[in-house]
């Protein structure tokens, strides 16, 4: 009888050990983490966004007043290799001051400049990783998702500016007509904005979390470099005479 007692003893000790170990391992609480995009008005100059998974957007404005954004999908599970890589994800886009059309798209091997025709018709110009000059006549894309009038002025701004980037993606898989590697890999990396259309939004006053922190100076490295390639591809526009 000693001995039977002394076994559910043990066994009731190993039932709550094994019950607090289910609860540490709970995604409870890091589902309740990811049900919202977070943002912080003012890093360094950007209007900085981003989730707990790793969805890193920052942004500011031109001299001219239109939107300069850069976004990329962060896999912190790739380690240090890559982090390293993320410079070949990051993709720039740029939106006019109305936030209502997207001017060009670009990464550090492919670009896209569109212009308007019509009410809803664009010409692409395309520019690969060869820096071969492609022009796509009466392209149709959508218009970005309608924001509601309670989302303050930073909140509509933030949710005009994934639902573009949303549109981008559907831009980039559009004229990428021979599967180029370059299209595919922009096209993956914008692919993953999908993921955060319909979350709420919270302002931070400042970053706490060190791994946002750390993703937030990775993509302000990239700025510089991705500025200008872009003005690369834009010259490289004007010989062909396409601008």
């Amino acid at each position: 009888m000693k001995n039977l007692g002394l076994i559910c003893i043990i066994l009731t000790i190993l039932l709550v050990v094994c019950g607090c170990n289910n609860k540490k391992n709970s995604p409870s609480v890091s589902s309740e983490t990811r049900c919202y995009i977070g943002y912080t008005p003012n890093v360094n100059g950007y209007c900085t966004v981003y989730s707990e998974e790793g969805h890193t957007l920052i942004y500011e404005k031109d001299s001219i007043g239109d939107y300069i954004v850069y976004y990329a999908k962060f896999d912190d599970n790739a380690g240090k290799h890559g982090h390293d890589r993320i410079k070949d994800k990051v993709v720039r886009i740029v939106v006019n001051s109305s936030l209502d059309r997207i001017l060009s798209i670009s990464s550090v091997c492919c670009g896209i400049f569109i212009e308007k025709d019509s009410e809803d018709r664009y010409k692409a110009l395309c520019v690969d990783e060869h820096m071969n000059v492609n022009i796509i006549d009466n392209t149709e894309f959508s218009c970005g998702q309608k924001i509601s009038t309670g989302a303050n002025m930073i909140e509509s701004e933030i949710l005009k500016i994934i639902s573009l980037l949303s549109i981008a993606t559907k831009i980039v898989y559009s004229v990428n007509t021979n599967s180029s590697i370059c299209w595919n890999n922009m096209a993956l990396a914008l692919e993953s904005i999908q993921n955060i259309m319909s979350r709420d939004i919270i302002q931070y006053e400042t970053i706490v979390n060190p791994q946002i922190q750390k993703h937030v100076l990775r993509i302000e490295e990239t700025t510089n470099p991705l500025s200008v390639y872009h003005y690369m591809l834009v010259d490289k526009c004007k010989e062909k005479d396409c601008r």
